[in-house]
């Protein structure tokens, strides 16, 4: 799956997470920092990739295009671990 500023995600069914210290575990095995943490609470299956980099530079001091980068990336290993899905029905995006 390509990310890109469109891209809207949703957490995965049944997907078991925990709060640590001030990261998150993402069963089985998945640890996301403080930063991370943020990013995935961000993940609504509403927001785009767009408004996610967009709560991100206002909460940060990041520039947007580094910011992106960054999000991006962890959202395409969330993905791939089967953490995140496309909340667009497959046909329609």
């Amino acid at each position: 799956m390509i990310i890109d500023d469109n891209t809207v995600l949703a957490a995965a069914e049944n997907l078991e997470t925990r709060q640590y210290l001030k990261g998150l575990v993402i069963e089985p095995g998945l640890s996301l920092n403080e930063v991370g943490a943020f990013v995935f609470g961000l993940v609504d299956g509403h927001r785009s990739v767009a408004g996610i980099v967009e709560a991100m530079t206002q909460e940060y001091d990041v520039p947007a295009d580094e910011c992106r980068q960054d999000v991006v990336e962890l959202l395409t290993q969330l993905t791939e671990s089967g953490a995140l899905v496309s909340a667009v029905p497959a046909g329609t995006a």
